[in-house]
């Protein structure tokens, strides 16, 4: 289902068994360009298509997935939790005034839209065993999607460490760009920080594969798909 270059496609492997989302960005105007108008619609269609063919496994790729828009993300886990949950805690942002007081230099700020509070599961929830595969591209908005399902215990995660944090997430820009004082460059960086989960202990790394595959050289010269066949294997070999 999708084009094979579109932002989200849907496949089948065997007798329907297995179901493959692919899912390239949350990001609005690149879900456009790549051929999807709307994500939710998308997601809900696709989604239903999984569950009443009642596949059993659903493998979702957010490999190379630099992110978007938290609102996306949320609906895409509604679909695959059964109960509510909570997808950002907290947002704060950066305050002048104290930049040199780590306590003082953040202030809580709200941001419509952006993933705070608690979100409902959809009826049509996928009931099945979830794989998701992800690497260090896996950042932003894609970071944050693994960390919630890591989270709520909720996949098996295949490949390659994420690329954002899995207890704070950054990335978003308050203030569009400044200038450096001495060498006249302007820059932009992140003056949003997202607080995923209160009770976690940031050790300072994304979510850990529990099956870690790393595609070599040789991988992609021959168009091998390692991580993929690392998820087929163990639903073979009923690993799950």
């Amino acid at each position: 289902v999708g084009k094979k270059d579109s932002a989200i496609t849907l496949r089948f492997r065997n007798d329907s068994s297995i179901a493959i989302l692919r899912i390239r960005t949350f990001e609005k105007n690149s879900l456009r360009a790549m051929g999807v108008p709307s994500f939710k619609k998308t997601i809900h269609q696709y989604l239903s298509v999984v569950t009443s063919t009642k596949s059993p496994y659903l493998i979702i790729d957010v490999r190379d997935n630099a992110g978007g828009s938290p609102e996306y993300a949320s609906y895409l886990i509604s679909h695959l939790l059964d109960t509510s949950f909570i997808y950002i805690e907290k947002y704060k942002t950066v305050n002048r005034l104290h930049w040199n007081d780590s306590e003082n230099r953040l202030r809580t700020q709200w941001y419509p839209n952006s993933g705070i509070g608690t979100f409902r599961s959809q009826k049509s929830w996928f009931r099945g065993n979830l794989i998701v595969l992800m690497d260090g591209g896996s950042t932003s908005t894609a970071g944050d999607f693994v960390a919630c399902l890591d989270y709520y215990g909720r996949a098996t995660f295949i490949g390659e460490e994420s690329g954002s944090n899995r207890v704070v997430s950054g990335g978003n820009v308050f203030e569009s760009t400044f200038e450096l004082p001495n060498t006249k460059l302007r820059c932009r960086m992140s003056t949003i920080q997202g607080i995923n989960k209160f009770d976690q202990v940031n050790d300072g790394h994304g979510v850990l594969p529990h099956y870690p595959v790393a595609p070599t050289p040789a991988d992609y010269m021959s168009n091998r798909n390692p991580m993929l066949e690392k998820a087929l294997e163990i639903i073979r070999n009923g690993a799950l």
